[in-house]
């Protein structure tokens, strides 16, 4: 399989012994993305680049690095992707109906961040700083 960002063979070492550029993925849909995405040259690069400098994911791109992941259309926890195990991140949280967002709370069972549209959150010295409006809270846990 090639990568569509430089064409290289996965397994192959690229040109530099580094990554340098990926390709970024839109759109709603949970299970072709992971299927795209999970053991390409694409993800290889993804997690390599998280090892070793900074991964930024934006909408609902950001919320399918986790794992769970939330299911946009309903609210649900899904599988995502994995990179990050230890949060899950609610999007665009502005637009959710009162209900959708009760309900994702109920269903989680750790750290979630809640996440309005120009809001963010890093995760720096081994913990998550939120930015703007994102907040983070602990379902499923005495702390929630």
């Amino acid at each position: 399989m090639e990568c569509h960002t430089c064409g290289r063979t996965r397994g192959t070492p690229c040109p530099n012994g580094e990554f340098r550029k990926c390709s970024r993925t839109r759109g709603r849909l949970i299970d072709p993305l992971r299927s795209t995405l999970l053991n390409t040259a694409v993800w290889e690069a993804i997690e390599h680049q998280s090892e070793h400098g900074i991964v930024i994911g934006v909408g609902n791109c950001a919320s399918a690095l986790c794992d769970p992941m939330i299911d946009p259309r309903g609210g649900a926890l899904g599988l995502g992707l994995g990179l990050i195990s230890s949060l899950t991140a609610i999007v665009e949280s502005e637009q959710w109906p009162t209900e959708r967002m009760l309900r994702t709370r109920k269903l989680a069972q750790g750290p979630l961040a809640i996440i309005p549209t120009g809001s963010g959150v890093v995760y720096q010295n081994n913990q998550w700083i939120t930015f703007g409006n994102a907040t983070l809270v602990n379902e499923g846990t005495q702390d929630a």
